[in-house]
């Protein structure tokens, strides 16, 4: 009998550690960002806490986190557009400028998604206005931040 209790609470614990871990990693949200040009642009990288900005004389790295309300936030409006049922990569507007766009990699829980936007918008198809605002949203989120205005600017190509 007090064999079965020890295998019986056992076997309890090990299921909430199981229900922990699993709500632990579903909550998990984190993402590599590039923009600009599709191989070196600018890149935020939420699992290092890290911004790679390029300037004329090349690449700096600067350590940036966001907040959890911040993140929330991004992967909120992430859902709103179903950004994760985005295929793996969309062509924009043709005729701008090779290699431009935006990249990412994301992790979500047990969820990985890669993707890579090619070339502009054209703001009257919904899911082109959507990936707009959720690249604005990124950014302004970034250009908030303390780290990023101590940055020197650019003239190579936009901010």
């Amino acid at each position: 009998m007090m064999k079965n209790t020890k295998i019986m609470s056992l076997v309890i614990v090990l299921i909430i550690s199981l229900i922990l871990i699993f709500f632990l990693i579903q909550s998990r949200f984190n993402f590599i960002y590039e923009s600009g040009y599709l191989n070196g642009g600018d890149q935020l990288n939420t699992f290092t806490n890290q911004y790679t900005k390029i300037l004329d004389d090349g690449p700096v790295t600067i350590d940036l986190e966001l907040t959890k309300e911040e993140k929330k936030k991004i992967l909120s409006y992430m859902k709103e557009i179903d950004f994760f049922d985005y295929p793996n990569e969309i062509q924009g507007l043709s005729g701008l400028p090779g290699g431009l766009g935006h990249k990412f990699q994301i992790q979500y829980g047990w969820k990985k998604k890669s993707f890579i936007w090619r070339d502009g918008y054209d703001q009257s198809i919904k899911n082109h206005k959507d990936f707009y605002q959720l690249t604005q949203l990124i950014g302004d989120i970034v250009k908030s931040k303390k780290e990023y205005k101590e940055l020197p600017e650019r003239t190579i190509y936009p901010q």
